[in-house]
């Protein structure tokens, strides 16, 4: 075929062709948008996971201090009443 009679047929789909691109990047432009603003929620989210162990890291250094104190204040508890118990048996 001589090109001369083929313009006209590519010509004509130049238009189609343009509005199908402008679609697509309608379209990529709105994937990345949300991609976007899913990424800046998941950084938000980063921070806040973080914050929370650093605090349940602390709260558990904190607990083996407070088993040890309260273990230490029942057997002293547990002491009292037994010693009471038997000065009350030997009378």
């Amino acid at each position: 075929m001589h090109p001369a009679t083929t313009f006209p047929r590519t010509h004509s789909s130049v238009p189609v062709r343009t509005l199908l691109l402008q679609v697509e990047v309608a379209v990529c432009e709105e994937k990345l948008d949300r991609a976007q603003k899913l990424i800046g929620g998941l950084g938000g989210e980063k921070a806040r996971w973080t914050g929370a162990a650093e605090h349940l890291y602390h709260v558990n250094e904190r607990l083996v201090g407070k088993c040890c104190t309260f273990t230490k204040h029942l057997i002293v508890w547990l002491n009292a009443m037994f010693l009471g118990g038997r000065e009350l048996l030997s009378t």
